[in-house]
């Protein structure tokens, strides 16, 4: 083990390079507008879902409160998602 620790040790730091990833500011807000864009999507879906397990419960109160908490939950984490968008258009510069 210690000779092994010594070899890499003799290794001159100009002789490792780590690549550098070259990410944009354009790019990091595309994929992050993308990601929030897909999450936003999925919240609607499950809102929708929810309406539709409170619909067609016919009165069973466990299928009234599942529909009902899914609904509760999508529009929590939709909130989320727009404040989350917010954030990111107030860093970029793109907002106020």
């Amino acid at each position: 083990m210690n000779a092994l620790l010594s070899l890499l040790a003799s290794i001159p730091s100009s002789a490792v390079e780590i690549p550098k990833a070259e990410i944009n500011n354009a790019q990091l807000q595309g994929a992050i507008s993308v990601i929030l864009a897909v999450a936003g999507v999925v919240a609607v879906i499950f809102i929708i879902l929810g309406g539709l397990r409170y619909t067609i419960s016919q009165g069973n109160p466990q299928d009234l409160e599942k529909g009902k908490n899914m609904i509760i939950y999508a529009l929590v984490g939709l909130f989320f998602v727009m404040f989350a968008f917010l954030i990111v258009q107030f860093i970029s510069g793109e907002i106020f």
